[in-house]
């Protein structure tokens, strides 16, 4: 046809198409009511109704044989969507940027406040004086142990991970500072054997913190989950095969030892507080005797 045509279309700005992620297409056909002669018609309207509506019939058909042709061109079109979306995840997954620790070492932040971590684990602790109300002079100590997870994609934006603190505790209050060192201290002692390697086992709990797209991180490993309960069938099958005289007795618990702790002893007066103050990093010294300690119960029981 030539010249105007006697139909208008839309959908120039409703097409769109973004790689991997969507496909828009919309159009609408509407006659032009606002002209007086349209020629294109007339070849029509002196035709009878029964061949007008054969007509109209066979149009249509083509029209739905069209349509399937653009619904597989459509399915065609998801599956190679889909794999330009894969790739995208894999290169969001080799940006991810490195965990920020402090390679196990304490450091101390902008709050005043100490953090040591890894690029598993996090913990921190901070300690300051009361100075005001009925409980001035007093001491409040926070500290919070958890997972040190990397930045996620911003495509991931309402992807829920879970929670990241493992343990916590605010304001905890005590009479002096040595009472609250000491506290820290004994926390951070429990904790330590997770600042001795620089990408310990991620916890089984944590592990989608660790995941990017589906994918553990380079480096990773995730620690084996912690069976609490017994299996009960087990049990009951290695039950049926003894005989009440095959069963030992229960052994009966050992004594515990029951040891004295000596009170520190005050310090000189020309002696300085320094190693007593919040300030100073927690000490790692506790950790290896904790470690002996241990040694010292275990060949105590093989030798019983």
């Amino acid at each position: 046809m030539e010249g105007r045509k006697f139909y208008s279309t839309t959908g120039e700005y409703v097409d769109e198409l973004v790689e991997g992620k969507s496909l828009k297409v919309e159009h609408t056909v509407e006659y032009d009511h606002f002209r007086f002669e349209i020629p294109e018609i007339s070849v029509y309207v002196s035709k009878p109704p029964e061949e007008l509506k054969k007509q109209r019939e066979d149009s249509a058909k083509k029209e739905q044989a069209l349509y399937s042709k653009i619904q597989s061109e459509v399915t065609e079109w998801e599956a190679q969507a889909a794999h330009t979306l894969l790739l995208d995840k894999a290169i969001e997954y080799i940006h991810t940027p490195t965990v920020q620790h402090t390679s196990n070492e304490w450091r101390q932040l902008k709050d005043e406040s100490w953090e040591i971590s890894n690029l598993v684990y996090k913990m921190s602790y901070k300690m300051w004086e009361d100075d005001a109300g009925e409980k001035k002079g007093t001491w409040l100590v926070s500290w919070k142990l958890e997972v040190n997870p990397p930045d996620r994609p911003s495509t991931e934006g309402y992807y829920y991970t879970g929670k990241s603190t493992i343990a916590e505790q605010r304001k905890k209050r005590y009479d002096t500072l040595d009472a609250a060192q000491r506290y820290v201290q004994g926390r951070f002692d429990l904790y330590a054997p997770l600042f001795v390697e620089l990408c310990p086992p991620v916890p089984d709990d944590f592990k989608r913190h660790f995941y990017i797209n589906g994918c553990l991180l380079p480096g990773y490993t995730v620690a084996q989950p912690e069976k609490t309960t017994p299996d009960k069938e087990a049990i009951a099958d290695l039950l049926a095969y003894l005989e009440d005289t095959d069963i030992p007795p229960a052994p009966q618990p050992p004594k515990p030892e029951i040891s004295v702790r000596k009170p520190p002893a005050p310090l000189a007066e020309n002696e300085t507080a320094q190693n007593n103050l919040p300030r100073v990093p927690l000490k790692r010294k506790s950790v290896r005797q904790t470690a002996k300690k241990s040694d010292r119960k275990k060949r105590a029981v093989l030798e019983r």
